[in-house]
């Protein structure tokens, strides 16, 4: 008998960090802080130090960081984004707001 390989084990991914993870989480909820705050401020400097970038800014989805990146290489109405098929398709918000036409290819 073969024994089972669990997909994906959460529980003993987590199983050696739980006591940082359960002192981030509880600093999070006393300090209010559920979107930026401190920890993002400490993560952004430090995941910048870590890839050798001068920046890094966090965002809350990827929604909006594909939104500001649009906004970043400047494109605008008339220009058309090239997109994957296995997105999701609430990420096309980004390139509306821009008001760029959006290709889906495999739709």
């Amino acid at each position: 008998m073969t024994e089972s390989i669990p997909y994906f084990d959460l529980p003993a991914q987590i199983r050696n960090l739980r006591k940082d993870l359960d002192v981030a989480i509880a600093r999070s909820l006393d300090n209010c802080s559920f979107c930026l705050g401190p920890d993002v401020v400490q993560f952004e400097k430090d995941f910048a130090k870590y890839t050798g970038a001068e920046h890094c800014v966090g965002f809350n989805s990827g929604t909006s960081a594909l939104h500001v990146a649009m906004i970043i290489l400047g494109v605008g109405p008339g220009d058309e984004v090239i997109t994957t098929p296995y997105n999701l398709r609430r990420h096309e918000l980004g390139y509306f707001v821009c008001r760029s036409q959006t290709g889906l290819r495999g739709y």
